[in-house]
């Protein structure tokens, strides 16, 4: 079976694609994998990144709210809606999806691979900066379902996740379109990695 990382990079007012370098750099140093990048642009280092996938955005993207140790904020586009593709375009059977500003200092990661989880995030969240943001999102709508992360996803690519991960695509759609709604079904969750 064939083992790989998947990043997402879209340049805003942040340059993600050199942000993703930093990443595929530390995870292949850590994991020793291969790593595939799905971007709008061919302008990436090609010595870090083992396949580029050219998408272009046809989504609208979201605004998210940046807050720098300075004290300054920005509220610029982000744009990862097509992450729910992960599936579709990982060239991989096993893929380790990690955001474009995740990064590894260990190995740890790698024990996925050797597991029988088809499909894994995290459900909880540190935030080392000290701001209680994110702690506040612990939990997402009525009746306060327990957030999953989608920082770090492992999945496999068998016949059930396909299954599971077509039926999530629609809620994607109505999520999109109802502001603040954000209750995915359980059984779109999958195995919790803890």
């Amino acid at each position: 079976m064939s083992k790989g990382i998947l990043i997402f990079a879209y340049n805003s007012k942040l340059n993600y694609i050199d942000i993703a370098t930093v990443a595929a750099k530390l995870a292949k140093k850590h994991l020793g994998l291969p790593v595939t990048v799905v971007t709008d642009t061919t302008e990436v280092d090609q010595d870090v990144f083992d396949q580029v996938i050219v998408q272009n955005l046809n989504t609208t993207s979201s605004k998210r709210l940046f807050k720098y140790a300075d004290g300054k904020k920005d509220l610029t586009e982000w744009h990862n809606t097509n992450r729910s593709n992960a599936y579709e375009l990982s060239p991989y059977d096993q893929t380790l999806l990690i955001d474009a500003d995740y990064l590894m200092f260990n190995n740890s990661l790698g024990k996925l691979f050797d597991t029988d989880l088809e499909f894994a995030c995290y459900d909880t969240v540190h935030e080392i900066s000290g701001w209680a943001g994110l702690q506040n999102t612990a939990r997402v709508g009525y009746p306060g379902l327990h957030m999953q992360w989608a920082t770090v996803i492992y999945f496999t690519k068998t016949s059930w996740q396909n299954l599971s991960l077509l039926l999530c695509r629609p809620l994607k759609k109505i999520m999109l379109t109802i502001p603040r709604y954000t209750i995915l079904p359980q059984n779109c969750l999958g195995t919790i990695l803890r």
